[in-house]
């Protein structure tokens, strides 16, 4: 799992410094008035689109993921793993059909090309697909944990 971690944040990184780049080169292209870079506003869509699918799985892997910590941790133990297992289920199915949904719309757009930069749109698409499998691999592993310590908060530790 700390493979697939950072092998995740790395790919995050290299995601987020194309994206700055690219975004530079937008600015400094419209500030000195070159419009042959049309291609830097589809290309920084498509790393954001990937950036955020990809990068939640660091989020919900830390615990950052939007839950009702407040309620949830003033509830006796019992109740807690109830209403913790619950929600977690509910966000397990989400994501499952996320990773069903988004694998048809990927397949299906495979022969659609983008209008700039010429990429099959499939492959922007399948960014859904492969971040919502890192979010059920990093959602089942922050059950895990925080089960086996009844909710000790991992906000502030680094997830390994």
């Amino acid at each position: 799992m700390k493979l697939l971690a950072k092998i995740v944040d790395f790919i995050s990184v290299i995601l987020f410094a194309l994206l700055v780049a690219d975004v530079f080169l937008q600015v400094m292209g419209r500030m000195f008035k070159m419009t042959n870079i049309t291609w830097t506003e589809e290309l920084s869509r498509f790393l954001f689109v990937w950036l955020i699918c990809i990068g939640a799985f660091s989020m919900i892997r830390r615990g950052m993921n939007i839950r009702f910590d407040l309620i949830e941790d003033a509830l006796p133990t019992p109740i807690w793993k109830v209403t913790f297992t619950i929600g977690n289920i509910c966000s397990l199915l989400f994501l499952s059909v996320v990773v069903i949904y988004g694998s048809q719309l990927s397949m299906m757009n495979m022969t659609q090309l983008s209008p700039v930069i010429q990429v099959p749109m499939g492959i922007i698409y399948a960014a859904l697909p492969i971040g919502a499998i890192l979010m059920i691999v990093a959602q089942v592993e922050l059950y895990i944990k925080l089960m086996k310590n009844r909710g000790e908060n991992l906000v502030n530790s680094s997830g390994d």
